[in-house]
Order: C-alpha cells, then structure tokens, then sequence
C-alpha cells in the first residue's frame, strides 16, 4: 500500500479542512484512459458530486501555459471513484483511502489525549498558586471561568507539542492570526474569533517610554485545541507519521 503514488493532504473545501487527494493523480493511479478533464466531469456529473462540498477545484497554470483546472477530492468522494472504476486498481485505491481515513482518526485521538494532562498539570499550578487545599473540580472551574478554559499562543504550543515560533508562524500562513502592526502583538482574525477559536483578552503592559496600557491578547479556545489537533493529525498522516512534531508546510486552512 505504500507504493500509492498518491498523497492525502489536508485541503479546504467548503467551510472544512478535511484529508483530500489530487484527481489528477487518482485519475493517474486508476489508469484511466480518457482525458483527466473529460472524466472527472463526466463523473461529477453522473454521480451528483457538488464542489465546496464533494471537491474543491481551481484554475492553474501549466507548463504548456494555458490555465488547467485542477480538482482536490474528498476522501469520500475518491473512494467511489475508484470503487465505481472496479478493477484491480481500483480496490487498491479504495483499501488504501480507507486505510487513511482510519490511521488519522487514530492519530486525532491520540493528540486529543495529550491534553487533559496538560490542563491536569495547569490546575495543579493553580491550585498551589491559591494555597487552599481542593478537589481538584474546583479548580476547574476556577480555570474554566478564566476566558471560558482558553489559553494563550505559547500554552495551547505546549499542549500541541509544538515549538511556539513556529506554531505561531504555522498559525500565521493559515491566517488564524495576524501581526497587528499599531498593538505589536498577534491579533485573531475575526472570522477565527465568530467560529469559537479564538478569543481576545485584554492584558497590561508597560511601553518602553514607561507609559502603561492595555493590548489585546489572542488565545486559542478548547474548540480551537480540538480542531488544531485534528489538523495536525491530518498532516502527520499525509506526511506518513503517524504522531506530530511540528506543523507541516501545507497550511492553507
């Protein structure tokens, strides 16, 4: 099955960031012998597929320097494709897409699972920081109160198994935030903040002239730490890992 010349990257289509392949090299792989552009609009067409939801296609250039428009296939989508193809190949393809599918919802579980121990270490801290002794559901809702459970850019790194700069720069190509130039600081884009993301908070800090003021400081939500854990779970199997290190240089979500 590693022998598949085909890779399963994470690809926005629609609203979602889901694993997808590229239909021209599942056209490839299947070894059809019709033109790429003649079929897969034949069987767009023939089994009711719907872009933004199905696949994801988009005009670029070729070497020939006319535009061609390539597809981004859903994992769903490319295994009735190649089931509807039969043939020898076309099980292999199915097999290994569903072979994907399974290995990333293994790996998601396996990042989500890091982080209520990361949180149990946090409420721990909290808990000697207030010098009381409690249950420790007390402290967690004494965390959860504290911007719904969020926590800034460098903790949510920690819990992802990150290195904060190059999680913050991973953040930054997949326009979840933004450099704002008059604060200094990295800011949410509001689109992240609408879909429970991403938060703001304001923080006290002291300028070099001396004068003191408040900046708003992003932080990552509990819904945030569970999407950023599924894509990354994406991009350790696409990669062919199957546990992440660091964020992959497909960011486009």
């Amino acid at each position: 099955m590693n022998a598949i010349p085909m890779i399963v990257t994470p690809r926005r289509i629609g609203s979602d960031i889901i694993p997808a392949v590229d239909g021209r090299e599942l056209h490839g792989f299947l070894g059809i012998a019709t033109p790429f552009r003649d079929w897969i609009v034949r069987r767009i067409e023939t089994y009711g597929f719907r872009e933004g939801e199905d696949f994801h296609s988009e005009l670029r250039e070729s070497p020939g320097g006319r535009p061609s428009r390539e597809y981004a296939i859903s994992l769903g989508m490319a295994k009735e494709l190649a089931m509807v193809e039969r043939g020898e190949k076309g099980r292999q393809a199915r097999a290994y897409f569903l072979e994907c599918e399974r290995r990333a919802k293994a790996v998601a579980v396996q990042q989500l699972d890091v982080l209520p121990a990361a949180i149990d270490a946090r409420l721990l801290k909290i808990e000697r920081a207030l010098g009381v002794q409690q249950e420790k559901a007390a402290a967690f809702d004494l965390l959860m109160a504290q911007d719904h459970g969020a926590v800034c850019l460098t903790e949510a790194a920690k819990l992802l198994r990150q290195k904060p700069r190059a999680f913050n720069i991973w953040l930054s190509e997949a326009r979840w935030i933004f450099r704002a130039h008059d604060w200094g600081t990295w800011q949410a884009y509001q689109r992240r903040i609408g879909d429970g993301l991403l938060c703001h908070v304001m923080v006290p800090i002291t300028r070099s002239n001396g004068r003191r003021e408040l900046v708003p400081q992003v932080k990552v939500t509990p819904a945030g730490l569970r999407r950023l854990a599924e894509i990354l779970a994406i991009e350790s199997v696409g990669s062919g890992r199957l546990a992440s290190h660091g964020p992959g240089s497909r960011a486009g979500w």
